[in-house]
């Protein structure tokens, strides 16, 4: 066993880790114990786990993780989510941690730089816990992140600075939450950005704070009017007509024929007819911009931006 690299333990009636449970698996790399009841793990549980790169703890009812486990230098993933969790765990001796979901807790505040030392993280899930607003500190430290979740919070202030660590950060989540102004400094590389559901946020930033974003997800119609293009479509090239005369002779001309649409002469021609119509509309330079959640799409044409809009009545 002293071989072992993978253990799952996934989905048994597990309610506590003792001290002495992996003593002899200092070669394990991956630890699984989702979906377990535990509820108390030991100081020293995990002081052997040396080469431990993934462990995912998501769904138990822990509110708090043991000491040792904060001193695990080679873990890269730690999975949290879904258990009772009142505040944002110590982890500044984790240096090579790359994801951290703390997502499904009850945490309140992000205060005091809780993050700091964790050089090398690039995603950090969030979402659905208890936190009020973001401040200047927050995510002190985190320059490399990429992927940032806080969705389904109660978020009602960030501060205008909140986001000014950032230099790599490419998706940002703040849906569903109540504030009322989004700063931009810090998300100039932003290609992702979702604040739908968001009723106080009434005013959105210009297009120019998002350089780089590619889809948008918002909680106005209106927000998404400045990101649409200002250049019109360019018309598809005409093709030459060239007109004819005929003179029919009398057994040629049906005159019962003067009132009637051409739908009439060939009924079977109706579907086919607007069939045609359509595909020839299509002709137009197809867009890559597309908004839903308006009344209907509007074809343009962009930089690849993709916005939806979850809208709210005014």
């Amino acid at each position: 066993m002293s071989e072992l690299r993978n253990l799952r333990l996934d989905s048994n009636k597990l309610t506590e880790v003792p001290t002495e449970a992996f003593e002899y698996l200092s070669s394990l790399e991956a630890l699984y114990l989702k979906r377990n009841q535990i509820s108390v793990i030991h100081d020293d549980a995990f002081s052997n786990l040396t080469s431990l790169r993934v462990l995912e703890l998501d769904d138990n009812l822990l509110t708090h993780i043991p000491i040792a486990l904060t001193k695990l230098t080679a873990l890269q993933e730690f999975d949290m989510k879904l258990n009772n969790l009142k505040q944002v765990p110590d982890l500044s001796g984790c240096k090579d941690l790359r994801v951290l979901d703390l997502a499904g807790n009850k945490i309140k505040s992000l205060e005091g730089k809780l993050f700091q030392g964790l050089n090398l993280m690039h995603d950090l899930l969030l979402s659905k816990n208890e936190i009020t607003k973001i401040p200047r500190d927050a995510f002190y430290g985190l320059s490399k992140l990429q992927v940032l979740d806080l969705e389904s919070n109660t978020i009602s202030d960030v501060h205008s600075e909140a986001f000014t660590h950032f230099n790599q950060l490419e998706d940002l989540n703040l849906g569903n939450n109540i504030f009322p102004t989004l700063p931009t400094d810090g998300l100039d590389r932003l290609l992702h950005l979702k604040t739908f559901n968001n009723p106080k946020l009434r005013s959105f930033p210009s297009p120019d704070k998002f350089p780089r974003v590619q889809s948008l997800v918002l909680s106005y119609a209106y927000h998404c009017c400045a990101f649409l293009p200002l250049i019109p479509v360019e018309p598809p090239p005409r093709t030459p007509v060239h007109e004819s005369v005929l003179f029919p002779t009398d057994n040629e001309f049906d005159m019962s024929l003067w009132n009637s649409s051409l739908t009439d002469i060939w009924p079977q021609l109706r579907k086919s007819f607007f069939d045609l119509i359509l595909e020839c509309n299509k002709q137009t330079k197809k867009s890559v911009i597309q908004i839903l959640g308006c009344e209907s799409n509007i074809i343009a044409e962009e930089r690849g931006l993709e916005v939806r809009i979850a809208a709210f009545e005014a």
